[in-house]
């Protein structure tokens, strides 16, 4: 039977060892912020102008903390490339998936409320679907119809996390 070998995104194929717990430790270090500007890239590429991701720097930052205090169980020496994927599997993937599920239930409710407006076949301009999208924003202004404020069934508003602007 074959094993699946996980491998990180900078190392892969670095035999070089580490022998204590100081040079892992210091690596360690290294790679998180590897892998922080790796996940700060990602990030800006999020369509969601209006989400914040402060919270997931702090649990990224105290997973990378909790992993590294394991690394004094650990047996040495290991290689560059066994630490980077151990890095990408116990902190980094973790967060990542955090943010793909974040993001993921953002775009379903915004997705959700377009598509209520489409079924109702209310007029809205290209801005509308812009600060609906980008913002999570109902700009009633955007609404061609003497009557937008009696459209927008505040409850299903509130449900999908959006905010009325007047």
């Amino acid at each position: 039977m074959d094993l699946i070998r996980y491998v990180g995104s900078f190392h892969f194929g670095n035999q070089d060892l580490l022998n204590n717990v100081q040079e892992s430790e210091a690596f360690f270090s290294e790679i998180f912020y590897w892998y922080k500007s790796k996940l700060s890239n990602y990030l800006l590429t999020v369509p969601f102008k209006d989400m914040d991701f402060d919270d997931l720097y702090e649990r990224f930052k105290n997973l990378f903390l909790r992993e590294k205090e394991k690394l004094i169980e650990k047996s040495y020496p290991l290689t560059f490339e066994s630490m980077d994927a151990h890095f990408k599997l116990n902190v980094y993937d973790p967060i990542l998936n955090q943010v793909i599920d974040q993001i993921a239930e953002v775009d379903q409710e915004r997705t959700f409320f377009m598509n209520y407006v489409k079924k109702r076949r209310w007029s809205v301009t290209d801005q509308f679907c812009v600060h609906l999208q980008e913002y999570g924003e109902i700009h009633i202004a955007e609404i061609r119809s003497d009557y937008a404020v009696k459209l927008i069934p505040v409850s299903f508003v509130e449900k999908c996390h959006l905010k009325i602007i007047r």
